[in-house]
């Protein structure tokens, strides 16, 4: 029962997580879903999206903050340990 009890609140979390990238505006969400969950490097990124690289960092850094305080503001209060 603990096995499926971790599996399903990974689970849980996982959907929150997705739930959170849907709810950054355009470029975020693309220059977040492109970074983490393609992969690509943020130099990248900037060059195919026509953007500085700066500015991917810090839309990448404003878009963390996001997905942290909407983890919180859901009960995922363990999302900030590491940062």
């Amino acid at each position: 029962i603990p096995d499926m009890e971790e599996e399903l609140a990974q689970q849980e979390l996982a959907e929150a997580c997705r739930r959170a990238v849907d709810s950054l505006g355009e470029p975020d969400r693309e220059i977040f879903q492109r970074r983490y969950f393609l992969y690509q490097r943020t130099e990248d990124i900037a060059r195919e999206m026509g953007l500085g690289h700066s500015a991917v960092r810090s839309r990448l850094m404003r878009g963390r903050r996001k997905l942290r305080e909407y983890l919180e503001e859901r009960g995922w209060a363990y999302a900030n340990q590491n940062n």
